[in-house]
């Protein structure tokens, strides 16, 4: 990509209500959320917000070394997929482990978790239970929010994925294994 998108966003309607908090969530005796039903992705143009090119360049913390990444080079070899998480949102760490096993698979699309809300400490433990640790995946901390700011997210999870060709698609909501491997098909194929 020769420069930072600047793009409409198209929305991506998934097939699920997740009108519910993220609190109101009903887990299973391991605290995963049980849902066997992954949305169905499409790209749609009749809905969208605009998203500033100022929201790609952005310095952030990498989470184990604590390195700077720099959010523009993010998006300069490979489509791209920003999941933002919370680690006291339990249908982040229900769909954690849904993005591991899922990760697995994509190799064609960059995949970052964004860290939100809370301390590196909470960040560390959801990686490991979500068993997150694959050397595929980026983690950046956004403690503060300033980052899911950037891109208008109102709730977590949420998906913020940007196309080879800079078309930028934010999912809210939980995708689950097969939701994640469509997302990624739908950047590569885009």
């Amino acid at each position: 990509m020769n420069s930072l998108p600047s793009k409409r966003i198209g929305a991506v309607l998934a097939s699920i209500a997740l009108g519910l908090s993220a609190c109101s969530a009903e887990l299973d005796e391991r605290g995963f959320i049980e849902d066997d039903n992954p949305p169905e992705l499409t790209f749609s143009d009749e809905v969208g917000v605009d998203i500033p090119a100022a929201a790609f360049d952005f310095v952030a913390s990498e989470l184990f070394s604590g390195d700077p990444v720099d959010g523009a080079a993010l998006f300069e070899n490979a489509p791209t997929m920003l999941v933002f998480a919370d680690p006291n949102c339990p249908i982040c760490v229900a769909d954690g482990p849904e993005l591991a096993e899922a990760a697995l698979e994509i190799s064609d699309v960059n995949v970052v978790v964004v860290h939100s809300f809370a301390q590196s400490e909470a960040y560390l433990a959801y990686v490991e239970r979500s068993d997150l640790s694959a050397e595929s995946i980026l983690h950046i901390v956004d403690t503060e929010g300033v980052l899911s700011l950037r891109f208008g997210l109102t709730a977590t999870p949420a998906t913020v994925m940007v196309a080879a060709d800079g078309q930028v698609t934010v999912v809210s909501g939980a995708l689950g294994v097969e939701g994640f491997k469509e997302a990624a098909d739908l950047l590569v194929n885009a």
